[in-house]
């Protein structure tokens, strides 16, 4: 879940230095100035996804989520294979 986190971070970062976007620039102005024209629309839909939270953030909002979840699914499984055992064991008796 880090790994993946962290790598959605640093894709784009490095899709806005492919497409020309210089993070390190004052204003939008010199930040825009190297993209290509036609591709202005999908750098700005990057730059704003960046601007959200960040990735351990990201990170640890996915262990919160999946943790219960694995749980969950564990202890369903375990309770149907001790169901399943004990209603083979009657099958053998009668």
């Amino acid at each position: 879940m880090v790994l993946v986190a962290w790598w959605i971070n640093k894709s784009n970062d490095i899709l806005l230095v492919y497409y020309g976007f210089d993070m390190e620039a004052m204003n939008t102005i010199e930040r825009f100035k190297n993209v290509p024209i036609e591709n202005i629309e999908k750098v700005k839909e990057i730059d704003r996804y960046r601007m959200g939270i960040g990735w351990p953030l990201k990170a640890f909002f996915g262990f919160v989520i999946t943790s219960p979840y694995l749980l969950i699914v564990y202890l369903i499984g375990y309770i149907y294979t001790k169901y399943n055992k004990l209603k083979g064991l009657e099958n053998i008796k009668a």
